[in-house]
């Protein structure tokens, strides 16, 4: 059984969104994993005092979640606008 030229694109459309899903839900685990670990170190390393609640905290999350909002617009926009 031989696929036809269509299935076997269709297939490879598939796949290739999937991977883009893929690669989106390891960059989200990654971002939670890092935030976690930089916000954990900056409340363990306060000095008395010391405000927690600064923009400086959170501003890798800030900024990294910026562009974690528009990767799936970007990687799944790809796959869809297939002719």
């Amino acid at each position: 059984m031989e696929r036809s030229f269509e299935e076997a694109q269709r297939l490879e459309r598939a796949r290739k969104k999937v991977q883009s899903i893929m690669g989106f839900y390891k960059h989200l685990a990654a971002y939670v994993i890092v935030n976690l670990f930089l916000i954990a170190m900056k409340w363990f390393d306060l000095d008395p005092g010391e405000e927690f609640f600064t923009f400086g905290t959170f501003s890798t999350a800030f900024f990294w979640g910026i562009g974690l909002v528009f990767r799936p617009h970007v990687s799944w926009r790809v796959h869809t606008v297939s002719a």
